[in-house]
């Protein structure tokens, strides 16, 4: 494998009371940005983050011949925690102490995959960054991307 390292910028995003949710990642090749953005129906935040993770790898799997790292940065807690909750959930089988389906377990599986078969650091990050010194914050540009898609689709819905 190359030795090439992908920088990723996630983020998601949900209006709970219609469940309409939008998700965003930024990739980062070389000097390219590849911005990748969706929205989904009856969803959740926390189905957003991890969609938008999902999207960025399958992108990268897609489209790149070989990298040796990917580096994901994400505000998301939930998100930044999974690689110590791993072995938990899976020997837990995704079920919860009460006996129920894990939330989102779904979403966990593919994630899980990818973290047997990849290289990949999550890397927690702080929210609501602005610029400093006219440097671009990716963060807050995902976070602004995903609000504006959940928005925009709330839009749609409630002119119906």
């Amino acid at each position: 494998m190359e030795d090439c390292t992908i920088s990723v910028y996630v983020d998601g995003s949900c209006n709970t009371e219609n469940k309409i949710g939008g998700w965003a990642a930024v990739v980062l090749i070389s000097d390219k940005e590849i911005v990748l953005s969706g929205c989904e129906k009856n969803t959740t935040n926390n189905r957003m983050e991890l969609i938008s993770v999902i999207k960025a790898i399958e992108y990268v799997e897609e489209n790149m011949l070989s990298f040796s790292k990917l580096i994901i940065y994400s505000d998301s807690q939930y998100i930044c925690r999974l690689p110590m909750r791993i072995d938990k959930i899976l020997k837990n089988n995704f079920i919860t102490k009460s006996g129920k389906q894990l939330v989102n377990s779904d979403l966990l599986r593919i994630i899980f995959g990818y973290f047997n078969k990849l290289e990949i650091n999550l890397i927690k990050v702080k929210a609501h960054q602005k610029e400093v010194n006219g440097q671009k914050k990716l963060n807050r540009f995902v976070d602004m991307l995903s609000r504006k898609i959940v928005r925009n689709e709330t839009t749609m819905l409630n002119n119906k």
